[in-house]
């Protein structure tokens, strides 16, 4: 058995599980942004054309609703990705509830998801995102592609201040650059 440094444990719940998402779509949702602010702005637009032009009272109704629809998705739009994740996530693992033990050993990091196991190298630790509750480390993938890894910020063995500090100190110097920043 590989020597584990420290451990990471938790359940997936659909509030982490969201929380994630919400960070990732604030970071990385620009382009849907943008595009969500154009198609309400269009939508609106075609609104007040059947309004004004038209005076077709089902067609302006449809594009209110189409604008009103577009405008939410700007602040709000990784909701059903997240939703459908979620289902999407306990339906591939076969159960009702994702369990995650995440060890980290000398050479590399032990992942189990359910009855789902690999590894991820050190190497490809690329950043940190951080939500009130999760740690989410940025992987580098191939092509260009950014994976993610959860760590819930309670779920570690030691808990300990200065338990936690070496972790930090451990992964920053495992990834040969500051995932997390001094004094974390």
């Amino acid at each position: 058995m590989v020597e584990q440094l420290f451990e990471n444990r938790f359940i997936l719940t659909r509030k982490l599980h969201r929380e994630y998402y919400r960070e990732f779509y604030r970071r990385n949702g620009r382009n849907i942004k943008i595009i969500s602010t154009v198609l309400a702005c269009i939508s609106a637009a075609i609104f007040l054309l059947f309004v004004i032009l038209f005076r077709s009272a089902f067609a302006a109704t449809f594009f209110l609703v189409l604008s009103v629809y577009f405008f939410l998705m700007i602040p709000y739009g990784y909701v059903f990705r997240e939703w459908i994740g979620y289902r999407g996530l306990k339906r591939d693992h076969e159960a009702s509830a994702i369990f995650q033990i995440v060890s980290f050993c000398r050479d590399r990091i032990h992942v189990k998801v359910n009855k789902l196991e690999f590894d991820i190298a050190y190497d490809q630790l690329d950043g940190l995102m951080e939500t009130e509750e999760l740690w989410i480390l940025l992987l580098k993938g191939k092509n260009g592609l950014q994976n993610t890894q959860l760590l819930w910020k309670k779920g570690f063995k030691d808990k300990s201040e200065e338990g936690l500090k070496e972790f930090f100190g451990f992964i920053n110097d495992k990834g040969r650059k500051s995932i997390f920043a001094a004094g974390e």
